[in-house]
Protein backbone atom coordinates (compact mmCIF):
# COMPACT_ATOMS: atom_id res chain seq x y z
CA UNK A 1 0.00 0.00 0.00
CA UNK A 2 2.56 2.00 0.78
CA UNK A 3 4.68 1.60 -2.38
CA UNK A 4 1.06 2.33 -4.17
CA UNK A 5 0.87 5.85 -2.28
CA UNK A 6 4.34 6.68 -2.71
CA UNK A 7 3.44 6.13 -6.67
CA UNK A 8 0.60 8.10 -6.52
CA UNK A 9 2.52 11.17 -4.74
CA UNK A 10 4.96 10.77 -7.23
CA UNK A 11 2.70 11.32 -9.98
CA UNK A 12 0.75 13.99 -8.37
CA UNK A 13 4.15 15.78 -7.68
CA UNK A 14 5.34 14.71 -11.88
CA UNK A 15 1.65 15.95 -12.75
CA UNK A 16 2.16 19.17 -10.67
CA UNK A 17 3.76 22.15 -12.89
CA UNK A 18 6.84 24.33 -12.14
CA UNK A 19 6.96 28.12 -11.66
CA UNK A 20 8.00 28.76 -15.61
CA UNK A 21 5.48 26.36 -16.47
CA UNK A 22 2.38 28.37 -14.27
CA UNK A 23 4.01 31.83 -15.75
CA UNK A 24 3.94 30.82 -19.34
CA UNK A 25 0.46 29.51 -19.09
CA UNK A 26 -0.68 32.83 -17.27
CA UNK A 27 0.85 34.70 -20.12
CA UNK A 28 -0.68 33.01 -22.93
CA UNK A 29 -4.42 33.59 -20.95
CA UNK A 30 -3.11 37.07 -20.57
CA UNK A 31 -2.45 37.40 -24.51
CA UNK A 32 -5.85 35.64 -25.35
CA UNK A 33 -7.87 38.11 -22.90
CA UNK A 34 -5.80 40.60 -24.52
CA UNK A 35 -6.31 39.77 -28.02
CA UNK A 36 -10.23 39.06 -27.43
CA UNK A 37 -10.51 42.84 -25.64
CA UNK A 38 -8.67 44.21 -28.89
CA UNK A 39 -11.04 42.90 -31.53
CA UNK A 40 -13.71 43.74 -29.22
CA UNK A 41 -12.39 47.30 -29.58
CA UNK A 42 -11.96 47.43 -32.86
CA UNK A 43 -15.61 46.29 -33.79
CA UNK A 44 -16.86 49.09 -31.24
CA UNK A 45 -15.03 51.37 -33.34
CA UNK A 46 -16.08 50.22 -36.81
CA UNK A 47 -19.91 50.11 -35.54
CA UNK A 48 -19.26 53.73 -34.65
CA UNK A 49 -17.43 54.97 -37.86
CA UNK A 50 -20.64 52.92 -39.71
CA UNK A 51 -23.09 54.95 -37.53
CA UNK A 52 -21.32 57.78 -38.72
CA UNK A 53 -20.75 56.89 -41.94
CA UNK A 54 -24.08 56.66 -42.28
CA UNK A 55 -25.48 59.84 -40.56
CA UNK A 56 -23.10 62.05 -42.86
CA UNK A 57 -24.79 60.37 -45.98
CA UNK A 58 -28.11 60.99 -44.71
CA UNK A 59 -27.51 64.89 -43.76
CA UNK A 60 -26.07 65.10 -47.14
CA UNK A 61 -28.99 63.84 -48.99
CA UNK A 62 -31.20 65.83 -47.21
CA UNK A 63 -29.00 69.09 -47.77
CA UNK A 64 -29.44 67.68 -51.62
CA UNK A 65 -33.44 67.50 -51.07
CA UNK A 66 -33.78 70.83 -49.26
CA UNK A 67 -31.84 72.69 -52.05
CA UNK A 68 -33.53 70.51 -54.77
CA UNK A 69 -37.14 72.08 -53.28
CA UNK A 70 -35.75 75.39 -52.80
CA UNK A 71 -34.38 75.64 -56.34
CA UNK A 72 -37.10 74.42 -57.93
CA UNK A 73 -39.35 77.16 -56.04
CA UNK A 74 -37.03 80.19 -56.79
CA UNK A 75 -38.02 79.09 -60.42
CA UNK A 76 -41.44 78.36 -60.09
CA UNK A 77 -41.79 82.07 -58.90
CA UNK A 78 -39.31 83.52 -61.89
CA UNK A 79 -41.74 81.77 -63.77
CA UNK A 80 -44.57 83.07 -62.48
CA UNK A 81 -42.91 86.88 -62.50
CA UNK A 82 -42.12 86.36 -66.05
CA UNK A 83 -45.76 85.35 -67.18
CA UNK A 84 -46.82 88.05 -65.12
CA UNK A 85 -44.66 90.75 -66.99
CA UNK A 86 -45.76 89.33 -70.18
CA UNK A 87 -49.33 89.42 -69.29
CA UNK A 88 -48.83 93.32 -68.45
CA UNK A 89 -47.04 93.78 -71.17
CA UNK A 90 -49.40 92.50 -73.70
CA UNK A 91 -52.54 93.51 -72.16
CA UNK A 92 -50.98 97.37 -71.78
CA UNK A 93 -50.30 97.06 -76.10
CA UNK A 94 -53.06 95.26 -76.71
CA UNK A 95 -54.71 98.50 -74.63
CA UNK A 96 -52.41 101.13 -76.59
CA UNK A 97 -53.68 99.82 -80.29
CA UNK A 98 -57.20 99.26 -79.58
CA UNK A 99 -58.79 101.61 -76.61
CA UNK A 100 -62.36 99.84 -77.82
CA UNK A 101 -61.55 96.32 -76.83
CA UNK A 102 -60.09 94.79 -73.88
CA UNK A 103 -58.15 91.65 -74.21
CA UNK A 104 -56.53 89.70 -71.07
CA UNK A 105 -54.30 86.83 -71.71
CA UNK A 106 -54.06 84.81 -68.32
CA UNK A 107 -50.74 82.44 -70.05
CA UNK A 108 -48.86 82.33 -73.24
CA UNK A 109 -48.27 78.68 -74.79
CA UNK A 110 -45.84 78.56 -77.75
CA UNK A 111 -46.41 76.07 -79.84
CA UNK A 112 -44.36 74.37 -82.93
CA UNK A 113 -46.42 72.98 -85.68
CA UNK A 114 -44.25 70.64 -87.38
CA UNK A 115 -45.63 69.53 -91.12
CA UNK A 116 -44.25 66.58 -93.23
CA UNK A 117 -43.79 67.92 -97.00
CA UNK A 118 -45.74 66.19 -99.71
CA UNK A 119 -46.72 67.65 -103.10
CA UNK A 120 -49.49 69.57 -101.82
CA UNK A 121 -47.91 71.61 -99.31
CA UNK A 122 -44.47 72.01 -100.87
CA UNK A 123 -45.51 75.02 -102.28
CA UNK A 124 -46.06 76.63 -99.18
CA UNK A 125 -43.00 76.42 -97.37
CA UNK A 126 -40.92 77.10 -100.41
CA UNK A 127 -42.46 79.90 -102.41
CA UNK A 128 -41.92 82.70 -100.33
CA UNK A 129 -41.71 86.38 -100.89
CA UNK A 130 -39.48 87.31 -97.93
CA UNK A 131 -36.00 86.32 -99.84
CA UNK A 132 -32.87 87.78 -100.03
CA UNK A 133 -30.47 88.57 -103.57
CA UNK A 134 -26.96 88.59 -104.17
CA UNK A 135 -25.37 89.38 -107.95
CA UNK A 136 -22.49 89.29 -109.60
CA UNK A 137 -21.82 90.23 -113.07
CA UNK A 138 -18.43 91.08 -112.95
CA UNK A 139 -17.46 88.24 -115.65
CA UNK A 140 -15.76 88.40 -119.15
CA UNK A 141 -16.80 86.63 -121.78
CA UNK A 142 -16.39 82.23 -121.41
CA UNK A 143 -15.13 82.84 -117.70
CA UNK A 144 -15.61 80.28 -115.57
CA UNK A 145 -13.90 80.83 -112.58
CA UNK A 146 -15.50 83.85 -109.85
CA UNK A 147 -13.69 87.00 -109.11
CA UNK A 148 -12.02 87.67 -105.70
CA UNK A 149 -14.85 90.36 -104.88
CA UNK A 150 -17.45 88.31 -106.22
CA UNK A 151 -16.25 86.01 -103.51
CA UNK A 152 -16.05 87.76 -100.31
CA UNK A 153 -19.51 89.07 -101.55
CA UNK A 154 -20.33 85.31 -101.67
CA UNK A 155 -19.01 84.47 -98.09
CA UNK A 156 -20.84 87.52 -96.52
CA UNK A 157 -24.33 86.97 -97.84
CA UNK A 158 -23.60 83.09 -96.69
CA UNK A 159 -22.33 84.49 -93.02
CA UNK A 160 -25.64 87.13 -93.12
CA UNK A 161 -28.30 84.53 -94.28
CA UNK A 162 -26.73 81.49 -92.15
CA UNK A 163 -30.58 80.68 -91.03
CA UNK A 164 -31.85 80.59 -94.47
CA UNK A 165 -33.80 77.20 -95.49
CA UNK A 166 -32.35 76.92 -98.96
CA UNK A 167 -30.16 78.77 -101.46
CA UNK A 168 -30.43 79.29 -105.03
CA UNK A 169 -27.71 79.54 -107.84
CA UNK A 170 -28.94 80.97 -111.11
CA UNK A 171 -26.59 81.57 -114.10
CA UNK A 172 -26.82 83.98 -116.60
CA UNK A 173 -25.56 83.25 -119.71
CA UNK A 174 -25.21 85.91 -122.62
CA UNK A 175 -25.00 85.18 -126.32
CA UNK A 176 -21.20 86.21 -126.44
CA UNK A 177 -20.72 83.31 -123.81
CA UNK A 178 -22.46 80.72 -126.52
CA UNK A 179 -20.09 81.92 -129.14
CA UNK A 180 -17.00 80.84 -126.74
CA UNK A 181 -18.87 77.71 -125.52
CA UNK A 182 -19.57 76.72 -128.97
CA UNK A 183 -15.76 77.08 -130.27
CA UNK A 184 -14.35 75.48 -126.94
CA UNK A 185 -17.05 72.36 -127.59
CA UNK A 186 -15.87 71.92 -131.47
CA UNK A 187 -11.91 71.80 -130.12
CA UNK A 188 -12.94 69.30 -127.78
CA UNK A 189 -14.37 67.44 -130.30
CA UNK A 190 -11.39 66.91 -133.10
Amino acid sequence: MEKSKEEQLKAILNKTLSNEEIEEKLKKEVKKKNKTIIKEKQQQRKKIFNILLYSVIALALILQIIVIYLLIKDLSKEEEKISSSKVNNITENNKKKTNSKEKIVIKEKIVVKIEDLSKNNFKKFYNSNKYNTLKCYKYKQGETNLDKTCKKSIEKFLVDNKKALRFEITSVIGESDYIVFNKLEKNIQK
